[in-house]
């Protein structure tokens, strides 16, 4: 009988012995290198449009310790020689002491559409030392083999109904074309139910609480564009499903991603144009004295609208064929940007003007006066770049930049109301009962048709503004039903006020200059006196 402490013995040697020659064998088939590596891994097997990740492993093979002349800085990177066979590793910056190993996780993922066969990626490594003496740089690469085994190629949806159920239809309606007809016209009856049973819910979700003709209006075009969605779908299906080749199934797929963007846009649009006329519409039924109003805005919300949803169909269809998205939107940011710098008066009328449309400090029709100016001007009409304004006292048309107008104050005369404030002075002589003045020009004003007196604003009042050298000065203050007959009223007033007065005999001072002629020869020989 053997003696089991020798056996023992023999078994922890030959341990030893596979524990030592292991990294050895391992490494015997790994990426060519000066000092780090990396085990072979072996071929990696993938389906078309599925992804996998596996574990590689690098290893320092310099003498175990810690000194600085052993420890490597590893960077690794991954390339792909197909665009639609990505790669990326999760660990691409570390630092390995001698004999020490890292694992390295990088996942691969294939697009749907990808051919069969076999690629190679290219897994490269660049070998730094980490004493600051050694200025050495090692750059090695590793070839990773992956098998990828695509579905259009007699796979998972060859001749299966809809790519998933075996086709056990008689002949000769088994075959691929049978198959792919069936697959075209099951995709579209369930296309067609779907739209027919959550349509009509969403159309009455988008449109709640507004009038069925706008409903109407609406529900055909976006049922149609739907229905094309759904017919490209179902041919693009049974492409597949029928066995076409690889290179007529992809340009399909491009294509049909260009034209569901397309369609998808179209349909926001027409949601969009939708929730803005409702919207603007019950706006002005909440306002239906402003001329101008909400409406004034829908030019505004309908440009950028589309240029909105022309910019994101734009960069989904230009990403869609494969160009970075990243880089189109630093692209449109630059020239945003010198577009900005090169028109912004331009920009600054723009956005004034949708300023003074949101705000809406006047509407049109009111009267304002502009900044410090007396004069007075008509809204005519408020554009997203300038205001156009009539002239008060001369009927001139007057164009001002919105900027201009936004940045000054702004004097509304007719904001809530057409009643208006007007003055009338007069002067009377010293003596003159000015409380029987006051009386009969407050009476007279109150007598007039068209100055307030219903409480809605003061009654005519007057108060004494001046003692002059000659004269006591009293101003008629009265508010006029329009604005826009100011003049006349105060015109009137006046004139009434005058023959009232002479008809009293109350004297109504006005300048007057005295003028005295001396007679030199009657004043000659007089001395001072």
């Amino acid at each position: 009988m053997r003696n089991p402490r020798i056996m023992l013995m023999i078994s922890a040697a030959a341990v030893l012995v596979l524990v030592t020659a292991m990294p050895a064998l391992a490494l015997s088939d790994a990426a060519d290198g000066d000092d780090v590596k990396i085990v072979d891994h072996g071929a990696v097997d993938l389906s078309a449009g599925s992804s996998a990740t596996i574990r590689l492993v690098v290893v320092n093979t310099l003498p175990g310790g810690t000194g600085l002349a052993d420890q490597r800085v590893v960077e690794v990177s991954v390339g792909s020689p197909d665009s639609r066979l990505k790669a990326q590793v999760d660990n691409t910056f570390f630092v390995l002491d001698g004999q020490g190993l890292e694992e390295v996780r990088l996942t691969i993922a294939s697009d749907r559409y990808i051919d069969s066969g076999t690629y190679v990626l290219d897994v490269g490594l660049t070998v730094r030392s980490a004493d600051p003496a050694d200025a050495s740089v090692v750059v090695s690469s590793y070839a990773l083999e992956v098998d990828l085994v695509s579905a259009l190629d007699g796979g998972d949806s060859f001749n299966r109904v809809l790519g998933v159920f075996e086709n056990r239809l008689p002949a000769p309606f088994n075959g691929p074309l049978g198959t792919a007809v069936l697959t075209f016209v099951l995709v579209s009856f369930i296309g067609l139910a779907v739209i027919m049973v959550a349509g009509p819910v969403l159309m009455r979700i988008v449109f709640h609480n507004r009038p069925p003709e706008q409903r109407d209006r609406y529900r055909v075009p976006v049922v149609k564009f739907l229905l094309m969605i759904v017919a490209v779908y179902a041919f693009g299906r049974a492409l597949e499903v029928y066995g076409a080749p690889v290179g007529i199934v992809v340009a399909f797929a491009t294509w049909s991603r260009v034209l569901y963007i397309l369609l998808g846009a179209v349909v926001v649009w027409k949601v969009y144009e939708a929730f803005v006329g409702y919207t603007l519409s019950r706006l002005q039924e909440d306002a239906p004295d402003d001329a101008g109003g909400p409406a004034d805005l829908e030019p505004l919300l309908r440009l950028v609208g589309k240029v909105t949803v022309a910019t994101f169909a734009a960069a989904a269809v230009v990403a869609g064929f494969g160009m970075s998205l990243a880089a189109i939107v630093t692209s449109a940011g630059l020239v945003t940007l010198g577009i900005t710098y090169g028109a912004q008066n331009v920009l600054n009328q723009f956005f004034n003007g949708v300023v003074l449309l949101i705000t809406r400090p006047f509407k049109k029709g009111d009267l304002v006066q502009i900044g410090a100016g007396t004069d007075v001007y008509k809204v005519r009409k408020v554009s997203v770049m300038n205001t156009v304004f009539d002239n008060w006292f001369n009927n001139d048309v007057v164009i001002m930049p919105n900027d201009a107008v936004a940045s000054a104050s702004i004097s509304n005369l007719t904001g809530k109301t057409l009643a208006h404030r007007i003055q009338v002075s007069m002067s009377f002589a010293y003596g003159t009962d000015i409380g029987g003045v006051r009386r009969i020009m407050e009476e007279t004003a109150s007598a007039h048709p068209e100055v307030v007196t219903d409480g809605t604003s003061s009654m005519p009042y007057t108060i004494a503004t001046g003692f002059n050298d000659a004269s006591v000065q009293v101003r008629l203050i009265a508010y006029v039903t329009d604005v826009n007959n100011r003049s006349r009223i105060s015109s009137e007033l006046g004139v009434r006020l005058y023959e009232r007065f002479m008809a009293d005999s109350v004297g109504v001072m006005h300048p007057r200059t005295d003028v005295h002629i001396l007679d030199p020869d009657a004043d000659r020989g007089k001395g001072p006196t």
